[in-house]
């Protein structure tokens, strides 16, 4: 046989007996005088015979020689692996001490000029139980530039800042500038209230002896802003502030209360005055101004209470955005006015428009209002204020005042088509004025539009006439409403009061 098993065994024989070339032959082992043949776990190979075997008792097998290069295959995979896998640990520490060394650097760097700084900073001393001895102090090897330290200029926080003239003129105005505020008594209806005409005119439908503040009755209807003129208590505001009331009040900005009497309203120029009796309270009038000096772009501020009393007395600053600035209001009326980009909201109404000297120089009117409107506030200039206050509280009313001399409606397009009128405009239902009756003007007929421009409402006339004066001449469009036929005619104005 070629193969032995272990486990098989030849008949006894003594060692002796055996040739020495066999027991010379691997797999030969002596036990108690025995022999067994054993085929080794791996094959063995023969230095001799690169790739041979010297296995006696070995039979080669081609798939051993499979093994054999697939095992060395494998063997030399995991080489590159590991090469691979050495280089990326290299990479990765060679990157990681550079980090270490470049931070260290850094922050030795740091660490020595802080330590420059400060043993520059302080000199050493050495104490002992009799002397203390101050050294010199160290000199710095720094070769950094030495700047020298910061002057900077610091005020005290404690301090106030120095008033300029902005604030000086408005610590001027703000005394001058008072609340209104106007009431609804319900002992006298709420219907009774201020009864305010087309022609500027207006009536007091109550008894205002009777009149008391502090009662259940009373309620706030309106809240605004008036400026004192004089220290005897005549106080200016807007005509729609005091629309609403049949009794008012006034609260100056340091909290004192004080009832008021309506002396006249101005529905033209959206003027009133209240008066007040101070008694021994000293009141700061308002230092007034024209409008001829002012130029577009000068700063100027507001001043009154925006939302009433929760916000008085307060100031806002901008500037002129423009002069005679015509425009026309809710109602239809249209004035020339100041414009400008301070803030006025509601409750400024009424309120001063100053300029930098602490001079009212406009009374603040109105505001345009819109998702695509900002800074947009008007004033009524003090030139064209002063006069209308003056007769207001003096006569009750405007003297003076041109007039068409026609009595009348102004007529929508709801009420045309209603009583089928030929056009929109101001109805005449009753004329005057002879120059209207010589022109061919009869009553009936319709004013469609003055000098050009368009009627849209009753104010948009008697705001036009305004601006004139007794005796002038002016334009109109007319619509016969019997027969629709239309004509211009030039009529001369005469004074308001030979119509009432």
């Amino acid at each position: 046989m070629d193969e032995y098993n272990n486990d098989l065994e030849e008949p006894s024989r003594k060692a002796e007996d055996v040739p020495s070339e066999q027991t010379n032959r691997p797999g030969y082992s002596k036990k108690n005088g025995e022999y067994r043949w054993s085929r080794p776990s791996e094959p063995r190979f023969d230095s001799s015979k690169p790739g041979g075997m010297d296995q006696p008792g070995y039979q080669y097998d081609t798939r051993d020689a499979y093994r054999y290069r697939e095992s060395g295959n494998k063997s030399g995979g995991k080489a590159v692996i590991i090469i691979a896998t050495v280089l990326v640990v290299l990479v990765i520490a060679f990157i990681a001490a550079a980090v270490t060394f470049a931070y260290l650097r850094f922050t030795g760097n740091a660490d020595e000029k802080n330590s420059e700084v400060t043993e520059t900073d302080k000199a050493a001393v050495v104490i002992d139980d009799t002397d203390a001895v101050e050294t010199e102090p160290p000199v710095s090897t720094s070769t950094e530039p030495d700047r020298g330290a910061l002057d900077i200029d610091s005020a005290d926080p404690s301090e106030p800042a120095a008033a300029g003239q902005l604030q000086t003129a408005a610590e001027k105005v703000i005394p001058s500038v008072v609340l209104v505020r106007e009431y609804q008594s319900s002992s006298t209806g709420l219907l009774n209230k201020v009864n305010l005409s087309s022609e500027g005119n207006f009536n007091l439908e109550f008894n205002q002896n009777n009149l008391q503040f502090g009662g259940d009755a009373d309620v706030i209807v309106g809240e605004g802003s008036g400026v004192i003129m004089t220290a005897e208590g005549h106080i200016v505001t807007n005509a729609h502030v005091v629309a609403n009331g049949n009794k008012f009040e006034i609260v100056t900005y340091d909290g004192v209360f004080f009832e008021a009497t309506l002396l006249g309203v101005d529905v033209v120029t959206d003027l009133a005055v209240l008066k007040i009796d101070p008694g021994e309270t000293v009141l700061t009038p308002a230092t007034f101004a024209g409008t001829s000096g002012l130029r577009v772009a000068d700063q100027v501020f507001a001043v009154g209470n925006p939302a009433g009393s929760i916000l008085s007395s307060t100031v806002t600053v901008g500037y002129i955005s423009a002069l005679n600035r015509m425009i026309m209001a809710d109602d239809g009326s249209n004035m020339n006015y100041i414009q400008t980009d301070a803030a006025i909201n509601s409750g400024n109404s009424g309120g001063a428009l100053a300029n930098l000297n602490g001079d009212v120089i406009g009374i603040n009117s109105l505001k345009v209002s819109g998702d695509t409107y900002e800074g947009l506030g008007f004033a009524i200039p003090w030139d064209v204020a002063e006069p209308i206050v003056q007769d207001l509280a003096q006569y009750g009313q405007v003297q003076n005042r041109p007039a068409l001399g026609v009595r009348g409606n102004f007529m929508n397009s709801t009420a045309a088509m209603y009583y089928r009128l030929p056009s929109t405009g101001f109805y005449l239902a009753e004329i005057i004025n002879k120059s209207l009756l010589d022109e061919g003007i009869e009553e009936g007929s319709i004013i469609t539009a003055i000098d050009g421009i368009n009627l849209v409402s009753s104010s948009t006339l008697s705001n036009y006439l305004a601006q004139k004066k007794p005796g002038d001449e002016v334009t109109l469009d007319i619509v016969n409403s019997a027969t629709g036929s239309t004509f211009n005619a030039t009529v001369e104005l005469i004074d308001s009061h030979g119509v009432n």
